[in-house]
């Protein structure tokens, strides 16, 4: 991470070395004053957390997870959750989103699928790949990543299911990919 002060805006920006082990961050996330962020796909299941006023990141595993392709995180009152909810070729049938306690300690987990995925084929170009989780009320809100036309489906989970079939509750035209 690197920056500069630039004295006009009143921003104040400094070089941060971030540790080896980032390789590929992928979500990022506020919580008890903290930083916590993860690596995407295919490595180790480890959350990184560091303090903001020293940023060294300590690896915390998660036991019982796997990093198949870890893409966001998001938090409530009581817990994390950390969506493994990337399909990029569309041929995943073990999406889930991960519950881990404050202290990270996986609680529990909720399965996923598409309502309208009836074919698991290798498709590079599809609709049932998701970037991104937010945390609202008594729901999490998962946005997809579709690569055919750009629209981001809208997809509400209430967060005490442990199984759920998704659909659509909205969707959302952007001029990338979300």
């Amino acid at each position: 991470f690197v920056s500069s002060c630039d004295y006009k805006s009143s921003l104040i920006y400094e070089k941060i070395d971030l540790n080896s082990d980032l390789n590929e961050l992928s979500g990022l996330e506020f919580f008890d004053s903290k930083l916590l962020t993860h690596n995407d796909s295919g490595f180790d299941n480890i959350l990184f957390v560091s303090k903001l006023d020293n940023i060294k990141f300590k690896k915390i595993k998660i036991n019982h997870t796997n990093n198949i392709d870890w893409e966001d995180i998001c938090l409530d009152n009581e817990f994390i959750y950390l969506a493994d909810v990337g399909n990029n070729y569309a041929f995943r049938k073990d999406l889930k989103i991960y519950k881990i306690s404050k202290n990270f300690k996986l609680v529990d987990s909720i399965k996923i699928s598409y309502a309208l995925q009836n074919n698991f084929e290798n498709k590079p170009k599809n609709k049932f790949d998701a970037e991104a989780i937010i945390s609202y009320k008594n729901n999490l809100i998962l946005f997809s990543k579709n690569r055919i036309d750009n629209e981001s489906f809208i997809y509400q989970i209430p967060k005490d299911v442990n199984n759920i079939s998704l659909s659509p509750i909205d969707k959302v035209t952007f001029k990338g990919l979300i």
